[in-house]
């Protein structure tokens, strides 16, 4: 009798464990499909973003080139008279580094959408023309601002000077900062593979570091010098008014 208990016992725990291995698999088959459609729908996800993004770097690049090219061309026309606003052909030269700096955004965003793999040393060479401009680009930001805090506050000094040497002045700056960076890059420089072919990764490590923390130095002083230079033009304002009523109350 007690033989036969036992094997009832036994047998009802093995169909018991017979079910539950059953219903792990189902349970660890509903989770692999959900788990393999999650992967699916992040991937549609990350697709989708790319192409979206990819078109907007097109268009909005459009526009710019459309921008840039009109204020390269109106400063070429006005290239004679332009010697008595300095700040007329600094800015026509910010054309053409942005121009040039929107062309290569175009070229990062065709890589993206091709799914070229990239490294960093490859990448740096395909883009250091862009690498190039870009910096002397945000470099020339801060030099036009000290132009017209310079401009504002000596006038007279601002004008007299020669017009050639200033503007090759207001060129070194942004030649001895980027040249820095270039060296220093070519130094530091790896292989490692990195996920997009762009001005921050194609730097290494280091030089990106430096790269960071220089650019958010040079746009807080530029932000800055343009806040004193309306400053100062304010300043000058109200004083001329008010040396205007003391002449016309004598």
């Amino acid at each position: 009798m007690d033989g036969a208990v036992r094997q009832a016992v036994d047998g009802h725990l093995k169909s018991a464990q017979s079910g539950l291995n059953q219903l792990d698999f189902s349970v660890w088959w509903i989770l692999e499909q959900t788990a393999c459609d999650n992967h699916l729908n992040i991937d549609s996800f990350l697709m989708i973003a790319l192409y979206v993004t990819s078109a907007f770097i097109f268009t909005i690049g459009a526009f710019g080139l459309f921008g840039n090219v009109n204020l390269i061309i109106a400063t070429i026309r006005t290239l004679p008279a332009i010697k008595r606003s300095r700040c007329g052909l600094l800015i026509g030269i910010l054309a053409v580094c942005d121009f040039i700096c929107i062309v290569f955004e175009w070229q990062n965003a065709t890589r993206l959408l091709l799914g070229v793999e990239n490294f960093r040393e490859s990448c740096f060479w395909a883009i250091s023309p862009y690498l190039y401009v870009l910096n002397f680009q945000a470099t020339q930001m801060l030099v036009i601002a000290l132009d017209r805090v310079f401009a504002i506050c000596a006038p007279i000094k601002y004008r007299i000077l020669p017009f050639s040497m200033y503007i090759t002045l207001c060129m070194i700056p942004g030649n001895v900062f980027t040249g820095t960076l270039f060296v220093l890059s070519i130094v530091n420089m790896n292989n490692e593979p990195i996920e997009a072919c762009n001005p921050p990764l194609g730097y290494p490590p280091l030089v990106l570091e430096i790269w960071n923390r220089w650019i958010l130095i040079m746009d807080g002083v530029t932000i800055v010098l343009y806040l004193l230079a309306v400053v100062v033009l304010y300043w000058r304002l109200i004083s001329a008014n008010s040396t205007g009523k003391n002449k016309v109350g004598r």
